[in-house]
């Protein structure tokens, strides 16, 4: 699914910067709702693009439409009115549409009945899209979208956006199209010609305006597969501006900037494995011995370390900690959220204090008096180990003695955040871990500024994962297993793909499962909600219960996805799999049978998916190892339709992403190089433009540095 966050391009004309009010229609209300979505100026509504495309181009004809079909259909109303539903009693509004070659129900469920009765009258022409459904045998739509019209009036290919909530769909397309019609052409393109001719890309202007307005011939299903060449586009841009960097600071490394080298005993690693209360595996005290050669080598230390699922990285993070730490120098450990970052701190203030950490929470969420102390306890050194987010890179925070970084990426790539983190320092060494195993020679060039470490085996006593696939009919099996598991103590996750439903879309969604499972559940046992719309207090709120058992039954979004460690969870739900990527789904299943009870993930797959999506759920519920499963994904090139082109983070790629384009992904980087080695330091006139892009995205002393 597109992202919210718009990418930043070079400004030639004021009216891109201009605030998203000075549009017509957008109020103070709305342009608050939309600044929610990190849509503040003109420039970002531009790049706010559609996450898929309905085909209006066609109207059929009642007696046409069939079982499943998204449907632009025309008819009068024959009747309307309000129908009471039994046993429930709860009244629904329903439209019988009729075109003269058949019939078709309209069905609303949630309405407002002033809106309904204004909108019809007998005799009166309504155009209509939506899903086909056939409810005794008879076909419907529920919630359909529509337009009240005299004659058939065909439309286009129309494009959804993600919503905003306090801003209805229509408002949204006209702002844009102001926004296209008024300022598209004050957008500079920062790709150089020969690239884009190289790559045979569109220009900037055209790519915009064909995602947000595609003409009359486009092929619709080029446009939801997201495999347009205005797609390719953009996905090259992110790869592009990512891979330049990437290779800039592997120019840098090369250059001078040598550390004094880390003394440590010969002893250290005895001394760091007899603290702890369990065994290292031979991967981790490998990994462990290549990260004490980098930092006693008398160079900056850039290494990534790579491991599947639950395989112990963040064992090797706290030994090289306990390097930096026994050498006098200060730690920030940078996690992607508030969740993960307190799970971290969690974890060092439990080592044993032998081991001389002393370790501080740094989130977004400290305010006032309590940040300011943080601040002052990391500048005076009364800290050694700095955890948090990327609160961790502000201005405020000025490090006593900061010598070892280390960042962990999940299932992101945020080059940009390492880059402002390691001006905190005077050549820190530089640690960054991933847990979403891809092949190692898409590691190297993703990560082309590191040396790779792999962490393969994981440490003993892991019990693992059992997967299956359960098709949606057999709900009574699934709630047999769930209910079972609870009266056992246990604790179980359902994954939906979405927070609510929307119009027409027959996803489970997180709200209406919570509410259903709650109805079900409570109070015999605690359900509880968390997404991604959540303040970081709630999540952290309910993740804390969840981890000390006080929830038994946690119904999420992927917001879970991310190394969420709760040791009484052994059964994962994951509704509508078919909509992730392999390696998404691998992710979200290693958050159960963390602890010593073995997991079960279930896959419940609905009827009628694609032969591909059956694939990838048949590999996964064969294969545990991540790296495996890796290679598959870029055998079978399965695109989870939730990832789409991401805005979000200029600075950073999504590994799915990598997985997904690796070829594409291989051009940038052919690309970023060649004009590197045209000019290394981009000081040519022609290059101002990417230099320019290059400062807004990662910052003026970003570049300087490198």
């Amino acid at each position: 699914m597109l992202k919210e966050k718009a990418f930043s391009y070079p400004i030639n004309d004021e009216r891109l910067a201009a605030p998203i009010h000075s549009l017509k229609g957008i109020g103070s209300k709305r342009a608050e709702a939309l600044e929610r979505k990190g849509i503040r100026t003109i420039e970002e509504l531009l790049f706010f693009f559609p996450f898929r495309y309905e085909d209006r181009r066609k109207i059929v004809k009642l007696s046409e439409v069939s079982e499943g079909m998204e449907a632009f259909v025309w008819g009068r109303i024959a009747s309307a009115g309000e129908e009471c539903l039994l046993p429930s009693g709860k009244r629904i509004f329903k439209i019988e549409l009729d075109d003269g070659t058949g019939r078709l129900a309209l069905v609303w469920f949630h309405y407002q009945k002033a809106h309904m009765w204004q909108l019809v009258s007998h005799g009166k022409g309504l155009c209509v899209f939506g899903k086909v459904r056939f409810f005794k045998r008879r076909a419907q739509i529920v919630h359909p979208d529509v337009q009240v019209v005299d004659t058939p009036r065909p439309g286009g290919l129309e494009p959804i956006y993600s919503e905003v909530k306090g801003v209805s769909s229509r408002v949204l397309r006209n702002a844009i199209t102001q926004a296209l019609d008024k300022c598209l052409d004050a957008l500079v393109d920062p790709i150089p010609a020969w690239i884009l001719e190289r790559m045979h890309l569109p220009g900037l202007v055209k790519c915009i305006r064909a995602l947000h307005t595609p003409s009359p011939d486009a092929d619709a299903d080029d446009y939801n597969a997201l495999a347009t060449p205005f797609h390719q586009r953009v996905r090259f841009d992110r790869f592009f501006w990512v891979m330049l960097v990437v290779l800039l600071r592997k120019y840098a490394r090369q250059g001078p900037g040598k550390v004094r080298p880390l003394a440590l005993p010969r002893d250290f690693l005895h001394r760091f494995t007899r603290a702890l209360p369990f065994p290292l595996t031979d991967d981790q005290v490998h990994v462990i011995r290549e990260i004490a050669d980098d930092m006693q080598s008398g160079r900056p230390m850039n290494r990534l370390v790579q491991g599947d699922v639950g395989c112990g990285k963040t064992v090797v993070g706290a030994a090289a900690a306990f390097m930096a730490v026994s050498n006098g120098f200060q730690v920030a450990l940078m996690a992607p959220t508030q969740i993960l970052a307190r799970q971290h701190f969690v974890f060092f203030s439990n080592l044993p204090p032998q081991l001389g950490f002393r370790p501080i929470l740094l989130t977004g969420a400290l305010k006032g008096n309590e940040r300011a102390k943080v601040y002052n306890c990391i500048r005076h050194g009364d800290c050694d180990v700095i955890i948090g987010t990327q609160a961790l890179i502000q201005e405020e925070v000025i490090f006593h003695r900061l010598g070892l970084i280390i960042i962990d990426e999940q299932h992101r790539f945020g080059v940009r955040q390492r880059s402002l983190l390691a001006q905190k320092a005077n050549h820190p060494h530089v640690l960054v871990m991933t847990a979403t195993p891809i092949p190692r020679t898409l590691a190297m060039v993703v990560y082309a500024d590191l040396d790779v470490s792999v962490i393969r085996t994981r440490p003993p006593g892991y019990k693992g994962v059992i997967t299956e696939v359960v098709p949606d009919r057999e709900k009574r099996r699934i709630y047999d297993i769930v209910t079972k598991r609870m009266e056992q103590g246990e604790q179980v996750v359902v994954i939906c793909p979405v927070i609510e439903g929307q119009e027409g879309s027959d996803l489970k969604n997180a709200l209406d499962m919570f509410e259903g499972l709650r109805r079900l559940y409570s109070p015999r046992f605690t359900v509880a909600l968390i997404h991604g719309e959540l303040s970081p207090g709630e999540k952290d709120a309910v993740m804390e219960a969840f981890r000390a058992g006080r929830i038994q039954l946690l119904v999420a979004t992927t917001v879970v996805e991310v190394g969420v460690h709760a040791p009484g969870a052994t059964v994962m739900v994951i509704e509508h799999p078919e909509r992730f990527g392999l390696a998404q789904l691998h992710q979200l299943r290693g958050r159960v049978g963390r602890g010593e009870r073995e997991g079960l993930c279930l896959l419940v797959k609905p009827a009628g998916i694609p032969e591909q999506a059956e694939e990838r759920l048949r590999i996964l519920a064969s294969c545990d190892d991540g790296f495996e499963i890796s290679e598959q994904d870029l055998l079978l090139r399965g695109q989870g339709e939730l990832v789409g082109i991401r805005q979000s983070g200029v600075g950073e790629l999504d590994m799915r992403e990598v997985i997904n384009y690796p070829n594409l992904l291989m051009a940038a980087r052919e690309v970023a190089e060649q004009l590197l080695q045209d000019d290394p330091h981009l000081s040519k006139p022609e290059h101002d433009l990417v230099k320019r892009h290059l400062m807004r995205i990662y910052g003026k002393q970003a570049l300087h540095e490198l």
